[in-house]
């Protein structure tokens, strides 16, 4: 799970641009890549001067009841009552016993907890729950559904002797100052909700920030023309686009073609299309930063990449050690896998280029 957070936390890092490549080498190298006359491949188009919808970083009230009420739902515990009755809504505890034509079978018998409003049982057997109490045994009687997975029960009427042992009840912690004390670095609900507000205007205001440089970028990239594609990058991309689905559908061509039909529902031909557009889109965005860059005059030394590098995986709160044995790869491996060369290009060439937009 916290292997998933790091990803999370380094993707949100480098947002911005989803642009993917491969770089070369293990050390913490700029990759070798167009360092060609851009003019033969990409007609770049206008990126001075454009304007971008400026969003809203105004924090209310509603904002901030919104944010507690997820605090307060973090923090929750549950109840086990042992009386009440069961409505729509509750979670029960329960022992069952199945019968078909008098006689018990396997399968059939057992404890569980269930869902009242959001149970995997066959149709019938939670809705005949709702009204009894805690404490009380009864029969109900369901019928299995024909395509029911075990064929010795598919189609057959059963009846459960169903005992109701508890209900599981979640109970919401009060809002209060006494709560504000005791989980957070705050004396009173009126300090706790003025940080609330800053925290909350900080990330909008980032949020605007990011959507703005995605905004004049895509207009960037709709105004450019692809002049000729550059086969060394094009060819990277793809592969790098098969070989990762390859490797998550096991191994082979046969078991991807399972793979995406399972998971995606899409045939072999689909995939190396969309690969194929993929990937040229990808070389589209990459030689739009990369002649920016050049008309600029911008550059990343090595150093200034590994700075970059080292930035990231502290802001993510790790130190490369513990980066390593969450990810079971140095952040110089997992740059070259990702990519996160373009997100640093990325970011050095849209400070430049949002310096000359307007709102």
């Amino acid at each position: 799970m916290r292997r998933n957070r790091l990803i999370t936390v380094l993707i949100a890092l480098v947002s911005g641009s989803a642009l993917l490549m491969t770089s070369c080498g293990s050390k913490v190298t700029v990759p070798d890549e167009y360092n060609y006359d851009l003019a033969e491949y990409i007609s770049l188009g206008e990126y001075k001067g454009l304007s971008y919808e400026k969003g809203d970083t105004s924090v209310g009230r509603g904002d901030i009841e919104e944010y507690i009420r997820s605090v307060l739902e973090q923090e929750k515990t549950t109840e086990t009552l042992k009386e009440g009755t069961v409505t729509d809504s509750s979670i029960v505890d329960i022992d069952y016993e199945g019968y078909i034509d008098g006689v018990q079978f396997e399968g059939g018998t057992g404890q569980t907890t269930l869902d009242i409003d959001n149970s995997n049982f066959i149709d019938g057997f939670a809705e005949a729950l709702i009204g009894h109490e805690v404490g009380e045994t009864f029969d109900i009687n369901v019928v299995f559904p024909s395509d029911y997975a075990d064929e010795e029960v598919a189609g057959k009427p059963a009846v459960f002797t169903i005992t109701i042992n508890s209900l599981q009840e979640d109970v919401i912690p009060e809002y209060n100052d006494d709560f504000v004390r005791r989980n957070t670095d705050f004396n009173n609900m009126k300090e706790y909700e003025a940080d609330i507000k800053k925290n909350l205007e900080h990330e909008k205001k980032l949020e605007n920030e990011k959507n703005a440089r995605l905004e004049v970028f895509e207009k960037i990239v709709n105004a450019s023309k692809v002049l000729k594609t550059p086969e060394k990058e094009y060819q990277a991309r793809y592969d790098n686009i098969v070989s990762s689905y390859t490797s998550a559908a096991g191994s082979g061509e046969d078991a991807l073609e399972k793979y995406l039909k399972n998971s995606m529902g899409m045939t072999l031909d689909e995939f190396y299309a969309q690969a194929e557009k993929s990937a040229k889109s990808t070389v589209k965005n990459e030689l739009v930063l990369h002649a920016i860059a050049e008309e600029e005059g911008i550059a990343i030394s090595d150093k200034e990449y590994k700075e970059y590098l080292d930035n990231l995986i502290k802001d993510a709160g790790y130190t490369a050690d513990t980066f390593k044995s969450e990810t079971g790869s140095s952040i110089e491996e997992y740059a070259e896998a990702n990519n996160l060369y373009t997100s640093c290009l990325y970011q050095k060439v849209m400070d430049k280029v949002m310096s000359y937009c307007k709102e």
